[in-house]
């Protein structure tokens, strides 16, 4: 899960109140017998030794947190799953991650959801689409692959597979997926929407000891061949799945680059005007036409 916010919240409102203040020389962060330390100096102290980091976090909590909204009920639902997945060691697991505690986990959950609504707003996934993901994950394929990136060394390493070449010595010669290179390319056992779709869909059409023609993804240029087919006897029942199933083909369908451009536009959309100095160029937005929006009106 991505992180978006810590302790911005409470950071937050100690910037807003240092610059709401009526009379800030008097409005103190810290009053003591030997000194005291005012809300305009801990605001210039945080804007000092914050790389724009923290001032992102805000802005976009604050921009997502209008435009869109989450469910209470499904927060709830998805933080109890979180403690149940890992029970007694929940406390632990949060400060490995760096989480104070349940409510911070909470509301970086809550920031993930936002994030997900965002990028998400325009993909439909269809009943369909889920149930024919859920009839192929009734199946597991044990498969390994050589990956190269280009066409020619496809070919290339095909034509050494045809010739009689091992396939373990051709995916140590050709292949860069570095976790399986030198493995021979096994992938080990895997199901629907655990592989991007291409190999996905040529794994499943391939046979027992059948090696595929090359298969272009998004990875490069894959050889593929199928080791095994079994029952994922581990697969749970349909309506325990759907909510998983439905998640991972949004995620399919959205890259990480179109993530980003959606929350850049969004935000280019929020016309915002960053008043900190040193931080009025915070965002930059130069492959987007910031324009389009205007002449469009």
């Amino acid at each position: 899960m991505k992180k978006y916010l810590l302790t911005g919240a409470l950071a937050g409102g100690l910037l807003l109140s240092a610059c709401s203040s009526d009379d800030a020389s008097s409005d103190y962060a810290v009053k003591s017998d030997l000194g005291n330390i005012t809300k305009d100096e801990f605001y210039e102290e945080l804007v000092e030794n914050d790389n724009g980091n923290l001032l992102q976090q805000l802005i976009l909590e604050m921009v997502l947190s209008e435009k869109f909204s989450v469910d209470e009920k499904e927060l709830d639902e998805r933080f109890e799953n979180f403690k149940a997945q890992y029970e007694e060691n929940f406390e632990m697991v949060l400060m490995q991650q760096g989480y104070s505690g349940e409510e911070e986990f909470r509301e970086a959950l809550k920031m993930s959801m936002l994030y997900e609504e965002a990028i998400f707003e325009d993909v439909e996934v269809t009943e369909d689409e889920i149930e024919e993901a859920y009839e192929r994950m009734k199946e597991e394929i044990h498969a390994r692959h050589i990956l190269v990136d280009s066409e020619e060394l496809a070919a290339k390493a095909l034509e050494d597979l045809e010739n009689g070449d091992d396939f373990e010595d051709v995916a140590s010669q050709y292949s860069i997926d570095p976790g399986t290179a030198q493995e021979g390319g096994d992938l080990g056992y895997f199901t629907a929407l655990d592989m991007v779709k291409e190999f996905e869909d040529a794994a499943y059409s391939l046979d027992i000891d059948e090696i595929s023609e090359p298969v272009e993804s998004s990875n490069g240029f894959h050889i593929i061949q199928v080791l095994d087919k079994r029952e994922n006897e581990d697969l749970l029942e349909f309506d325990e799945m759907s909510d998983e199933i439905l998640s991972k083909i949004r995620n399919t369908k959205v890259s990480d680059e179109e993530a980003n451009e959606i929350i850049d536009q969004i935000l280019i959309d929020a016309n915002l005007d960053i008043k900190v100095k040193g931080f009025e160029d915070l965002f930059h937005f130069d492959d987007i036409d910031t324009d389009s929006e205007t002449d469009s009106e």
